[in-house]
C-alpha cells in the first residue's frame, strides 16, 4: 500500500511540474471503485482508508479536476464509507451525518461535508476547493446513506458516470412515482422535496424533470410528496 501511495504522490507531483492537469487522475478514481468494491464483499478496508487518510487535499484538487471526476470519487467514498459506518438499530441515526467521522487527506469530515460541501457546493463546508462547479440533481438518486427507501449502491466510473446516472434517475423514479392521471396528481419520493432547489426551485421545474424521465406531460399536475422510509436497509447493491 505506501507503494501505491508514493506512486499517487509521484504522478500527482510530476502533473504539477510539467503541464496543466486536463484529465483526473486514474489511480484516485480507481481507488474509490476499489474500496466500494471491497465494502461489498465485506473485507477489510483499513488499508485503503489509510489511503484516503494519507492524501493531501492538492493531490485531490491536482487529480479530481473536473465535475465528473469529482462526482465519481465522492460518490463511491460516500457509499463506501455508509456502508462501514452507519449506525442504525431498526431506523437510521440521523445524527451521523453531522459527524466527523472519515479521514479524508488528514481532515475528518462528515457526510454532510461530502453531500453538501463537495456534490451540493455549499459553503460552510470542509473542502469547498474541491466542490463541483455546477450541482447535478441526479446525485439524490446515486447517494445510499443505508436507509429503505434510499437508491441502490451502483459502481460508478468515469467513462460511463453519465449513463449510469441517467439510469440510476430514470429506475428510481420509475419505482417510487405514482401518477393519478385522472385526478392529475403525482406522487414522488420526499428527497426531491428536501432538496427541491437543486431541481429548479419550483414544482414546475420538477414537474418538467420527472415527466421527462417518466415519458410524460405533467403540465398542470400537482406534486405530493411520500415520506422517507428510515428502515435500515444496509448491503443494497443494485445488480
Amino acid at each position: 500500500m505506501v507503494t501505491r501511495i508514493k506512486l499517487l504522490a509521484l504522478m500527482l507531483l510530476f502533473t504539477n511540474l510539467y503541464g496543466c492537469n486536463s484529465k483526473p487522475n486514474k489511480e484516485l478514481l480507481s481507488l474509490s471503485e476499489q474500496f466500494l468494491l471491497e465494502v461489498k464483499r465485506d473485507n477489510p478496508t483499513t488499508e485503503i482508508e489509510m489511503e484516503f487518510a494519507s492524501l493531501s487535499a492538492e493531490e485531490l484538487e491536482m487529480g479530481l479536476v473536473d465535475d465528473n471526476s469529482k462526482k465519481v470519487f465522492w460518490l463511491n467514498l460516500y457509499n463506501a464509507y455508509f456502508q462501514r459506518l452507519g449506525k442504525s438499530d431498526s431506523t437510521i441515526d440521523l445524527s451521523i451525518f453531522k459527524e466527523p467521522i472519515i479521514s479524508i487527506a488528514d481532515t475528518m469530515i462528515s457526510f454532510d461535508d461530502l453531500e453538501h460541501g463537495i456534490l451540493r457546493a455549499k459553503s460552510g463546508y470542509s473542502f469547498e476547493k474541491l466542490a463541483v462547479s455546477e450541482v447535478d440533481y441526479r446525485i439524490h438518486f446515486a447517494l445510499n446513506c443505508g436507509a429503505k427507501s434510499c437508491p441502490p449502491i451502483a459502481f460508478y466510473n468515469y467513462k460511463e458516470l453519465d449513463s449510469q446516472l441517467e439510469n440510476a434517475t430514470k429506475l428510481f423514479l420509475i419505482q417510487t412515482s405514482t401518477l393519478n392521471s385522472e385526478n392529475k396528481v403525482i406522487n414522488v419520493s420526499e428527497v426531491m422535496d428536501w432538496f427541491l432547489e437543486d431541481f429548479g426551485g419550483t414544482h414546475e421545474s420538477l414537474l418538467t424533470i420527472v415527466g421527462s424521465y417518466l415519458d410524460q406531460d405533467l403540465t398542470g399536475y400537482t406534486v405530493q410528496f411520500d415520506p422517507w422510509d428510515w428502515t435500515a436497509q444496509f448491503a443494497n447493491f443494485a445488480d
